[in-house]
This record gives C-alpha cells, sequence and structure tokens, in this order.
C-alpha cells in the first residue's frame, strides 16, 4: 500500500504537476493556519481545537482515515466548474513537500473514502504499488486519486511549502455583527488576520481571489446555497450563527 514519496514526487514532476492541493473552511483553515500546517481531522480533535464538521467525517471514522491528511493533485473547483464541497479556502502546497522530513506513509487511494463501502477490502481502496497508480493517473484530470498521508499526529509543515491561499467570492452579504456585510471581504479579513497574528511566519504568501471561467458554475451554485452553509463555509467559529 505504501508508495514512495520519493517515485511519487519524481513522477508528479515529470507530469508537469507543481502543486498539491488542499480546501477546507475558513474556520477550519484558520486552525491549519495557527499550527502552522495542515491537520489530520483526529489531531484537531485530539488537540481540542475547532474544525467544522464534514459530511464525510462518519466514513472517515468507519473506514480509519480519521487521522489521515488528504491531498489532490489539482484544483478541483478548476477541474470541474463548481465550487469544492469540502470548502472555499485552497491552499496550494509546493509538490516538494512530498520530500519533506518525517513524512508519514504515502497512500494513494482509488476513490473517495465516502463512496467505500464495508465490504470492500483495503486493496480496493487504495493502490496496492505505484505503477498501478500511474497506469491510471491522467495530468490534471484525475481527481478520485487522492494523496493520503497515514496517521499524521501532527501538522504537515506550511513553512517552505505553501505558496498561495486561493479564497472564492460567493458573492454573497449576510447580517454579521448586526450589520449586513459582504461575505467575501468578511471571510478575507478574518484568514487575514489569523495569519498575521499567527506564531509562524506568513509573509510570503498572498490570499488570491479566485478568478473563475465565465462558464463555471460556482456563482449561481453558491447563490441557491442556504445562509448556514455559507456561515459554516466563509466564517469563523464565533459568526457561524445568526448576528
Amino acid at each position: 500500500m505504501v508508495i514512495n514519496n520519493e517515485q511519487a514526487h519524481k513522477f508528479f514532476l515529470e507530469q508537469g504537476i507543481t502543486h498539491l492541493f488542499h480546501a477546507n473552511t475558513l474556520g477550519t483553515s484558520c486552525t491549519f493556519i495557527n499550527a502552522g500546517g495542515l491537520l489530520s481531522r483526529g489531531c484537531v480533535e485530539r488537540n481540542g481545537l475547532f474544525q467544522t464538521v464534514q459530511s464525510s467525517d462518519t466514513a472517515d471514522k468507519t473506514f480509519d482515515v480519521w487521522n489521515d491528511i488528504f491531498l489532490d493533485s489539482a484544483d478541483l473547483h478548476s477541474l470541474f466548474n463548481r465550487i469544492n464541497f469540502y470548502g472555499p479556502v485552497l491552499f496550494k502546497i509546493k509538490v516538494d513537500i512530498l520530500l519533506s522530513e518525517n513524512l508519514p506513509e504515502l497512500y494513494v487511494t482509488k476513490s473517495n473514502p465516502r463512496d467505500w463501502t464495508v465490504q470492500e477490502t483495503k486493496n480496493d481502496h487504495y493502490f496496492t504499488n505505484f505503477d498501478a497508480f500511474k497506469r491510471v493517473y491522467k495530468p490534471g484530470k484525475s481527481f478520485q486519486e487522492m494523496l493520503t498521508l497515514k496517521n499524521t499526529f501532527s501538522p504537515l509543515p506550511f513553512e517552505g511549502y505553501l505558496e498561495e491561499i486561493i479564497l472564492d467570492n460567493p458573492q454573497r452579504s449576510l447580517m454579521i455583527n448586526s450589520a449586513y456585510k459582504d461575505v467575501y471581504q468578511e471571510s478575507y479579513t478574518i484568514l487575514k488576520n489569523c495569519m498575521d497574528n499567527s506564531p509562524y511566519n506568513y509573509n510570503n504568501v498572498n490570499i488570491t481571489t479566485r478568478n473563475c471561467w465565465p462558464f463555471c458554475n460556482c456563482d449561481d451554485m453558491y447563490q441557491e446555497t442556504f445562509e448556514s452553509t455559507i456561515r459554516k463555509l466563509f466564517l469563523k467559529r464565533a459568526l457561524i450563527t445568526n448576528t
């Protein structure tokens, strides 16, 4: 099951893949920023930190991926011309992170764990060797094949690897602190404050507004999204309720 990280790094560069991606909600993203790196959901829970509930949480625990960190080799928002269901904050990370010191064991999934069934085996869930993965991988098109860092109990470090944070603009206004405010501006301010007040240095990391193609469906999807879900996706813990 374990994939050689150096072999994976070399292969991705050969395929023109220079970055890996992780999407999440703003609230969970601020937890990562304060920790100095990506955390597994199990690690966040174990340390009593905040994270937004995800629809995949039950499956993550059932299939023993609760302590794993997931990375995509493509920006799924751009790939599918739709919102990323895990959240509007996208961490763009140099693929060189696969060469970082003390990297946890690297697996590659065959599909999203939320689609797994208890009747399946680990061989159904993960590629058993890297050659099998290479045969099906299509640069810029593969999305089921997720990189999984197994059993992580500390942050996957941002320092030296996090290049950019891309933030969606939902084109929505909500009642926030007793006044109607633009959700994107509020989210940007929260994210910037998290970075500025973190014990880690993010001076070289930019927050970029996502610019979509005219045919991207994200605007329509955000307009049709319930206010409670917009709050969950774009606001920090204290502002998720209607205030």
